[in-house]
């Protein structure tokens, strides 16, 4: 059973509002005057069936106008008992029998399609050119330009000495040799980052079916495959870079906090906005490339990829004098090849956000045409809410490992337990940002609220309703929630992990403003 919250008005103003105040408080929130009237003189349900985040939200609006009203709690059967996966399957056949137009593309973004493949090729033209100019250099200085500072070995210049000589040619070749190495090191392989979790397509047809069925609505290659992680995200992506891009072969990446806390409505909707992105293979190549340049330069820039972070531990265990010598000194050319990429990201970031700010715009108008214009507000701000939810969780979990050496069983589960709890604060915290955010030049996604706008603009009437829990949508979901639980920690180098994973109830999330998350009410 799940409780449900009914909202009452109580027919009078709290104490200190006049009556006529609360009246027109009540017109200005879009209520004709009959129905002020009414709630002012008589004892009637203004809404119900909220839950109960919701419910104190709408309560405390109606308090703050004057209206004095009370919340009744009452039970529910739970939809989740209630309804199989059967039935969810059942109401989503047909969904997608037709095609899903395409959004318009806008004169403004193809500009900016076309400014940031420029740029997207002018960053990696920089750094090659550095590369090429080093390397020149050096090689001009072996074979020329030695001799011409200080003469031929028989023929000495300066009355140096042969072992100066011999010094002055060999220093900056060695140098120059380890500079372009290093210049070359971020095309150094890096290590896989794990296992992935994949949704086995025989024991989850039915939702390879729906996924498939929107795929091929919208006109983009259907997922190879499903690839799950423990986020409060989705992506559409190429199954191997280019080559499979070329081929049509796609995958989909599914964080399962995400579904954990999500109707199938709203799910479906974000990954109608992530096929939205690839709806044309000329924007999906584009798309991939300029992302793969900015997550290269941003992994550059940032100083903290594989290698850097190898020296950092070998410089902390290594007691070989000449071998710390060398690597201090691969320490200082990575931080200055670092501040180079800075640079290059800088450039790159000016002239390629605007480019994914409209494709962010266009993606949405996709998840609108399928959900609907006035779903989408409250589609964006669950999202906003499990990722709220999700950092914190994450950051009391890594403490309880350092504390007390423990790990939680299942993080999905646990981020819809924390923001069913906090989602009073949580809603509040999120309503009071969406006023105060701007979209800025280097942001890659336009600030919420102007999403929000466009889209409602669009008023675009959707053709899918189903609030049933995502959940549904998979078998045995919990061991999956506990798979990609167990696939983040050997992620993050915790190869004991299964040693220390306890129940949840064990570890307490703490929730900032809160003692913990149990006691945020």
């Amino acid at each position: 059973m799940t409780k449900k919250f009914k909202l009452i008005s109580k027919a009078a103003p709290l104490a200190g509002f006049r009556e006529d105040e609360v009246y027109q408080s009540l017109l200005a929130m879009q209520l004709r005057p009959e129905q002020a009237r009414a709630l002012l003189n008589n004892h009637l349900t203004i809404k119900r069936d909220m839950d109960q985040g919701l419910a104190l939200r709408v309560c405390d609006r109606f308090r703050e106008i004057g209206l004095d009203v009370r919340l009744e709690a009452y039970t529910v059967k739970d939809p989740q008992a209630s309804v199989s996966s059967a039935v969810v399957f059942g109401e989503l056949n047909g969904v997608f029998e037709q095609p899903l137009k395409p959004a318009e593309k806008s004169l403004h973004y193809k500009k900016s399609v076309l400014q940031a493949l420029v740029s997207a090729l002018l960053a990696p033209a920089i750094y090659g050119s550095v590369i090429l100019a080093v390397l020149l250099t050096v090689i001009w200085y072996v074979t020329d330009g030695h001799a011409q500072l200080f003469g031929e070995f028989s023929d000495r210049k300066y009355y140096l000495t042969s072992q100066v000589w011999l010094l002055l040619l060999a220093i900056p070749l060695i140098a120059g040799g380890l500079l372009v190495l290093f210049l070359l090191y971020p095309l150094w392989p890096q290590p896989d980052s794990g296992k992935k979790v994949v949704l086995e397509r025989k024991h989850h047809r039915e939702f390879y079916q729906v996924i498939d069925a929107m795929a091929k609505a919208m006109g983009v290659p259907a997922p190879e495959v499903v690839e799950l992680n423990s986020e409060v995200n989705a992506a559409a992506a190429p199954v191997n870079g280019f080559r499979s891009l070329a081929r049509g072969k796609m995958k989909l990446i599914l964080g399962l906090s995400l579904v954990a806390g999500s109707s199938v409505q709203q799910l479906l909707g974000v990954i109608a906005h992530e096929f939205g992105h690839f709806n044309q293979p000329k924007s999906m190549m584009a798309y991939l490339w300029i992302n793969r340049v900015s997550s290269w330069l941003a992994e550059c820039a940032s100083g903290r990829d594989y290698w850097t972070q190898k020296i950092e531990q070998w410089l902390e265990t290594v007691e070989y004098a000449p071998l710390q010598y060398a690597l201090v000194i691969a320490a200082f050319l990575m931080d200055k090849i670092s501040r180079l990429f800075a640079m290059l990201l800088r450039l790159h970031i000016r002239m390629t956000r605007s480019m994914s700010r409209q494709m962010e715009f266009d993606a949405d108008l996709y998840e609108a045409k399928l959900i609907g214009s006035k779903q989408f507000r409250a589609s964006s701000v669950n999202l906003r809410k499990l990722a709220r939810a999700a950092s914190w969780v994450l950051d009391s979990n890594f403490a309880a490992l350092d504390e007390k050496d423990q790990l939680l069983k299942n993080i999905p589960a646990e981020v819809v337990s924390v923001a069913d709890k906090n989602t009073r604060s949580l809603l509040l915290q999120i309503e009071y940002d969406l006023q105060l955010e701007q979209t800025e030049f280097w942001h890659t996604h336009p600030a919420d609220i102007d999403r929000i706008n466009h889209v409602e603009l669009a008023d675009e009437a959707g053709i899918l309703r189903c609030d049933h829990p995502a959940r549904l949508l998979f078998r045995d979901f919990d061991q999956l929630c506990e798979r990609v639980t167990l696939a983040l920690y050997y992620q993050y180098g915790i190869h004991g992990a299964p040693d220390f994973i306890v129940e949840n109830d064990q570890i307490v999330v703490s929730a900032p403003g809160s003692s913990t998350a149990s006691t945020a009410f």
